[in-house]
């Protein structure tokens, strides 16, 4: 949230120095901060050209929205109470994950995107995958009929840096409905559903 001071977030330099490149959030990028910037940034552009996302779409992402002050200082709102408004509000979530197996991903063993899965999927909020362009070069070697096993996934195994949020998170995804197999259900129809797409796009 914007307090008036001065660090706050991004936006609010992208916004002063290029009038009109900053607009109501329409997608919420889920992601992790373990990636390289090239990849990342190609898969956007991939992501935005296949599904003819216009100029008047804007996305939003903790980096660049957050207020970073508050972060740096550890004075904060609850993040998980933020991370969760942001994803209701927007209402849609594109998630940009680095590999077709999942439980190698690097996205799934942070817990902040498997949240951001979790209260998605706990408000039937529309999810899609992003495969990262290198994971989607390395399906030319696979077939689908080998891959059922690649997305099996435990998402309470995720961790995060901060152990007080791991604790948090944990229980919010327990105490949900379905529990925390709900969640890995809904990641595997996800994975099953972009593999199959992507299977044919990638050869």
């Amino acid at each position: 949230p914007n307090d008036g001071e001065v660090g706050v977030s991004l936006t609010d330099a992208i916004d002063a120095m290029f009038p009109g490149h900053v607009g109501k959030a329409t997608l919420f990028i889920s992601w992790t901060w373990r990636y390289k910037v090239r990849g990342f940034l190609n898969t956007l552009r991939a992501y935005c050209l296949d599904n003819r996302v216009g100029q008047d779409q804007y996305i939003w992402m903790c980096f660049f929205c957050n207020n970073q002050r508050q972060w740096l200082s550890g004075v904060r709102n609850s993040a998980a109470e933020e991370f969760a408004d942001m994803v209701t509000y927007i209402g849609k979530v594109v998630s940009v994950v680095d590999n077709y197996r999942a439980a190698d991903a690097q996205y799934f063993q942070r817990l902040w995107p498997v949240y951001e899965i979790f209260v998605a999927s706990q408000q039937g909020i529309t999810i899609t995958l992003a495969l990262m362009e290198e994971a989607c070069d390395e399906l030319q070697n696979e077939r689908l009929g080998q891959l059922r096993n690649a997305i099996d996934v435990d998402v309470m195994q995720a961790s995060a840096s901060v152990q007080a949020d791991v604790v948090a998170i944990r229980s919010q995804i327990a105490a949900g409905q379905g529990g925390a197999n709900r969640v890995n259900q809904v990641v595997r129809d996800l994975f099953f559903e972009m593999l199959q797409k992507l299977f044919q796009q990638c050869l």
